[in-house]
This record gives structure tokens, sequence and C-alpha cells, in this order.
């Protein structure tokens, strides 16, 4: 079920607002332990939530197709009614004095934000999952393996569909490598596209916030009530001709054969189908992208908490509070230049959109390892940080800006792996009608883990 058919049961009073809840909370109850899904969780101001809704939709005026559906947010983003901790025993006991600005645009479009904060990477500085005050965020596919961070929360509750929707934030692909880990489709927007005041910043040059969901059509629904520009900035999708995808040749591969067969495989039905036909070079500034990720990250973040690092740096979780410090190390040089070349290679990358229209290329180049594992056997056989694994197809788009959406294209090895797409600035609703065309004409986004089968 999606968004829109859940909305058309509660609009013909099939199903009422407060019984959905009440069977999420039951399925919560029963489910949610192995997985660490949860900071927190709010029963009675969820329930409360769906009655307001119910009411509404007994009038025949329901706020829009979001009212009364459970959209679930990471702990990051600032709640007037809830703890906001960031996963960490840092920001124990804060409740912050009003909404984030995504917040309160969810709730004016009558969706049930209540149900309580998502889990994360502490401060969102990991693309494991597995560093944070609540436990580690384990895979809904099999609990012995990673989510993926940082948004890992949002992730486990979309794909347990405890939630029809919810919002992570990106700084490297921290919405895109927990939905690939984890089989869900999730967005990071156009730079700016969606307000990031009240959200916790990891690194404001960086930082974006997106909507992830079962399927792009929820996606999209999401995004638009979220975003101060609802409609693309360019023209519409014409699907009388097919579009280009650059298939990169320089990135590196995905890790194992399987992951990279599936991935053929999707290309080729979109091909086959008349959408997308794909042709294959080379990114521009690859390596130095990566470079420019890793030093505004590290400098934003460790000045965003230096003061906690001198007075509490106790608190944090080791490898958050290891970043922190060897990245509070970089020079200002350093940092000055780094934005400096951002802007060069966002103007460099006109040049590539002038060719074009998409960028096809695997979310991750692995499938969710078990959570306790800290390095990978990389392409060449060599040794490597299952962080810089994770976050080794995702980074330069952050640095860029671009829209970038992850979805699931198949499984290895009885794993989700996931299909990236980037197009340029303000194309989100061209690359949502791509993916939904894909969705249209295959199910993976429909599975679901054997135990919910």
């Amino acid at each position: 079920m999606n968004i829109s058919e859940l909305h058309g049961l509660f609009a013909q009073k099939k199903v009422s607002p407060r019984e959905w809840a009440q069977s999420v909370l039951d399925r919560v109850t029963r489910e949610a332990g192995p997985f660490h899904a949860f900071s927190y969780l709010d029963p009675e101001a969820f329930l409360a939530e769906a009655a307001k809704s119910e009411q509404r939709y007994l009038r025949g005026y329901p706020l829009s197709e979001l009212d009364g559906v459970p959209i679930g947010l990471k702990d990051l983003i600032e709640t007037k009614d809830m703890p906001t901790t960031a996963a960490s025993k840092i920001l124990d006991g804060y409740r912050p004095e009003e909404d984030a600005v995504v917040v309160g645009r969810l709730r004016r479009a009558g969706a049930n934000v209540s149900l309580g904060k998502l889990n994360l990477h502490e401060f969102a500085y990991g693309t494991t999952g597995t560093s944070s005050a609540y436990g580690p965020a384990k895979n809904p596919w099999d609990p012995t393996r990673m989510a993926g961070g940082s948004s890992s929360g949002t992730a486990i509750a979309v794909q347990r569909n405890w939630v029809m929707a919810g919002l992570g934030t990106d700084t490297g692909g921290s919405i895109r490598i927990p939905a690939s880990l984890c089989g869900v489709t999730g967005i990071k927007p156009t730079y700016g596209r969606i307000p990031v005041q009240g959200v916790i910043p990891l690194a404001w040059t960086l930082d974006h916030v997106g909507p992830m969901a079962r399927c792009a059509a929820d996606v999209r629904l999401v995004l638009n009530a979220l975003s101060d520009h609802p409609q693309d900035q360019a023209s519409p999708p014409s699907w009388g001709r097919r579009y280009r995808a650059l298939r990169p040749t320089n990135v590196g591969h995905a890790y194992r054969a399987g992951i990279e067969g599936v991935l053929d495989v999707a290309l080729g039905e979109l091909d086959r189908a008349g959408i997308i036909e794909v042709q294959e070079g080379p990114l521009p500034g690859w390596e130095a992208l990566q470079l420019l990720q890793h030093v505004i990250i590290g400098a934003e973040a460790s000045t965003y908490h230096w003061a906690w690092l001198r007075d509490r740096a106790h608190l944090y979780q080791p490898d958050v509070r290891e970043r922190l410090e060897t990245r509070a190390a970089l020079l200002a040089v350093q940092y000055i230049e780094a934005l400096r070349q951002r802007r060069r290679w966002q103007e460099r990358y006109r040049d590539v959109w002038g060719q074009v229209d998409a960028i096809a290329l695997p979310t991750v180049p692995i499938t969710a390892p078990p959570w306790e594992q800290a390095a990978i056997l990389n392409e060449e056989g060599e040794v490597e940080d299952v962080r810089v694994s994770l976050v080794k197809f995702t980074a330069p788009f952050n640095v860029l800006g671009l829209p970038a959406l992850s979805h699931p294209v198949g499984f290895d090895q009885g794993l989700p792996v996931g299909l990236q797409w980037v197009t340029p600035p303000g194309r989100e609703s061209w690359l949502l009608d791509v993916v939904e065309r894909y969705q249209a004409i295959t199910d993976w986004h429909a599975r679901v883990p054997p135990d919910m089968a």
C-alpha cells in the first residue's frame, strides 16, 4: 500500500487513522526490539494525533493526502513536543522550544509525526549506523547486519512499515546509504531546496534534508509537502524520447559481480522500456570531490562541536569523538580553499549536463555487512575501512549539491541492492518520474523481509 491508497481508505472510511495508528503501535511493540530503530516512542501522542485526523476525515475535510499518515523523524530534527538527542548523551534531556521548519510543514499537511524519534549514527557523523546512545541500528532484512547510516532508524522504520515515509538527513550519503542497504527509496534533493532550520547540523555547507519511503510516488508526496518550490525549475520530461544516462567508467565498480549484475539488469530493463539509454564515460574530478567532502565536513563538524569536545568529550561515541578530534586539526586555509574548489567543480559539471540527462551508478559498492565489521576487501582485493566503502559513490554529490536518489533494484545473496541516480539541480521531479516508471514494471520496492511476508 502506498500513501495515496491509505489516504483513500481513510477518505472512504474503510479504516480510520486511529485504527491504523493502533495497528502500527501493535507492530512496533511486537517487532521493533531487535532493530534499535527508535530513540524515543510516544504512543499516547501518536494516538491523540490520529484521533484529530480522524475527526477531519469524518467532517470530510482532510488537510492533504498526508493527513493521518505516519511519518517518522530522524532524531536530528527538532521537535517541540519530543526530545531531540542526535542519538548522543551530549543532548540527553534536550527538548527544543519549537519545531524544525520541515516538521511544521508536515504537521500543517496533517501528517502524524508523533510516533517518536528515529535512531541514527551519533550526530549523523558515520555511515554504518552502529554508534548510538540507543544501540547499533540493525538491518531489517537481517539484524546481524548494518542498516547503514546515518539515517538508519528512518530506513528501518520505512522498510518494516511502521511509518509510510520518514525524514533523514544527508551530508555524504546518509539518506542514500541506508536506503540502499535496507531496500527502500530515498532522495537527497538539490542543496537548499528543503529548509534545514531546526535540524542539528553536521556540516552546513553539505547538509540536505530529504524523505525516504517504499516507493518513488510516496517520496514525491512528502518532498512536495516539504519544499519551498514543489515544481521542478526545469520543464517536465517528455517521454516521447529516450533520455541519456551516463554510467561512469572511472569511479570504480561494486565489489561483487552479483551486485554489478543486478545493476546491469535494472538499466537493461529501463533501456528496453524506452526510458533510458546508457552510455559510458568518465566523470570529472572524482578523487578531488572525495577530498573536498572530507575537508569540508571535518572542518564544519569540529567547529560545531568545539565547546563540547573541550568540556564533554567523554560522552561521545568513540568513533565519533575520534573523527571530530582528528578533523579539528584542519587548517583554515585548507577549509577555505576547499570551498573555493567546490564552486569551481559545480561550474565544471555544467559541461556534464550538456551531454547527458542523468548519472547512474551503484549507491554503495557492497550489500549490508555484519554490523560489527570494521573492514572489507575492495574490488582490487585490498583491505578498506567499511566506512570508506559505504560513502564511496555518494559523497561527491553532496559537494556538488546535486539531487541524488537511491532505489532498490534487486538482491545479492538475499540482501538489497540500490541503484543511484543523479541529475542537474532542480530536476527531482524528472528523477522521480524515471524511478516511478521503473517501479511500475518491477516489484523490488514492494519486497519485504521474510518474517513480514
